[in-house]
């Protein structure tokens, strides 16, 4: 059975690869969904493991046509960012396609910070 999920805008949500137990590695292979994020605002998901202690986050802040994205304590992640309802984009610094719900963005582990352009 799946139930909608309603999100509010502005909201970069850390979506879990593990639907068969509550607890497991929340940083490796999560995806991050972001949600109409509004010109001048930012979001961050921040990433716990399993005892409940932070490991880093993420930062997502737009300015104008411009997200900038930006980790901290998650050296080793690889980040996969899911533009919510958004068509097409481009980035220099990262992988950019299409998915069912919105363009994907596949960054580096390596890579500490990237900025994506969402095109109307």
């Amino acid at each position: 059975m799946l139930l909608p999920l309603y999100v509010r805008e502005n909201t970069l949500l850390a979506w879990g690869n593990n639907a068969k137990r509550p607890d497991y590695d929340y940083v490796h292979d999560s995806v991050f969904h972001l949600f109409e994020l509004g010109d001048g605002k930012s979001a961050v998901a921040t990433l716990v493991d399993t005892t409940g202690k932070v490991v880093g986050s993420l930062t997502a802040t737009r300015h104008g046509q411009v997200i900038d994205f930006s980790k901290a304590g998650l050296e080793d992640l690889a980040p996969c960012v899911v533009l919510r309802n958004i068509k097409q984009a481009t980035s220099v610094d990262a992988t950019v396609s299409t998915g069912e719900v919105g363009v994907v963005i596949n960054a580096a582990p390596a890579t500490v910070s990237f900025s994506v352009t969402p095109e109307a």
